[in-house]
């Protein structure tokens, strides 16, 4: 958005791979690690101009796991809740009405 000359906020990233957050922090990493891909080095360029900030956040508390992982029945009821979808989910076979 800077580049069309609007103002920018940091945009703040909560992940939960820790390995990740490490190959962010410390560069010298990198020879450890093999196949990094461009992006990773985009990713650490921008952190490096202030206009990303990752932080820790434990998978339980990532909303959007729930889109992309089965979730057992209380957590599904949370993750529901969380994104603010609200009602009685009712268990059952559904059953196909013919007109």
């Amino acid at each position: 958005m800077a580049d069309l000359g609007e103002p920018t906020d940091v945009v703040h990233v909560a992940e939960d791979n820790q390995a990740c957050l490490a190959l962010i922090a410390s560069p010298e990493l990198t020879g450890q690690a093999k196949h990094i891909d461009m992006a990773h080095h985009l990713v650490r360029e921008r952190v490096a101009m202030g206009e990303v900030d990752f932080h820790f956040t434990p998978g339980r508390e990532l909303v959007a796991n729930g889109l992309t992982k089965r979730l057992p029945g209380p957590t599904f009821t949370d993750f529901r809740k969380r994104l603010g979808l609200v009602g009685q989910v009712t268990t059952g076979t559904v059953r196909r009405t013919t007109e």
